[in-house]
């Protein structure tokens, strides 16, 4: 289960390894047995109550420290996510968690980028992608979606060379990075919905092309400048 919040992660589990929030703690050695019996008695005492609440009331642990745990579980989550090669999935709008979890804020375009950076596998990575000779152009950030994108040099680069001419054979022909950065700089970039095949037919002027393509450049410039 993957909870989203205006386009972010804001929290996930697998229902075969569900923690609850103390056994989570305990188990990243954040929290002890008897810290968490005594809040786990208050529980029963203040029913309405959040344990969240009770852990950082106590002094047992801090809310930031249990927000990183939570972090934690959902970014390696969404790794293991990646490497499915099928499955069905159902979508549910405006279904929360419930009050006992802690909710974090993750951008899902960031979650991916590292994700795909930690494969090593050329063959996983060429699938991900469009057929080569597919031409790709830098997707228009929807108006409603503010991005905090954490792109490294090697992306940069590659997305650089995304100028609604060239297909992917040609921007791994032009890149000065090893093939294998590239493509996963382009995968990374692609599944994360940063950048997008140009449609057939798709009739745009040189000047046309090069003005989109340096107003989506400004963009994200400037939402990295921001993050800086």
């Amino acid at each position: 289960m993957v909870y989203f919040r205006l386009g972010n992660i804001i929290y996930a589990y697998t229902p075969k390894q569900k923690l609850p929030l103390g056994e989570l703690l305990k188990k990243q050695e954040l929290l002890r047995e008897e810290q968490l019996s005594a809040a786990l008695g208050e529980k029963e005492r203040r029913p309405n109550k959040r344990i969240g609440e009770i852990f950082v009331e106590k002094g047992f642990v801090s809310r930031l420290a249990m927000e990183e745990a939570v972090r934690r579980q959902v970014e390696e989550l969404i790794y293991r996510m990646l490497h499915w090669e099928s499955g069905n999935f159902k979508f549910y709008e405006n279904e929360f968690p419930t009050e006992e979890e802690v909710l974090i804020q993750i951008s899902t375009e960031n979650l991916i980028l590292e994700g795909v950076r930690r494969l090593d596998e050329l063959e996983w990575v060429k699938e991900r992608l469009p057929d080569l000779g597919t031409v790709l152009s830098i997707k228009p950030i929807p108006a409603q979606r503010i991005r905090d994108l954490a792109l490294q040099g090697e992306e940069w680069n590659v997305l650089a060379l995304v100028d609604g001419r060239k297909d992917i054979y040609q921007i791994i022909e032009r890149s000065n990075l090893d093939r294998l950065v590239t493509l996963k700089s382009l995968a990374a970039l692609f599944l994360a919905g940063l950048v997008e095949p140009v449609p057939d037919g798709q009739n745009t002027t040189g000047r046309e092309k090069l003005e989109g393509l340096v107003e989506k450049l400004s963009v994200l410039l400037e939402t990295y400048r921001e993050k800086v």
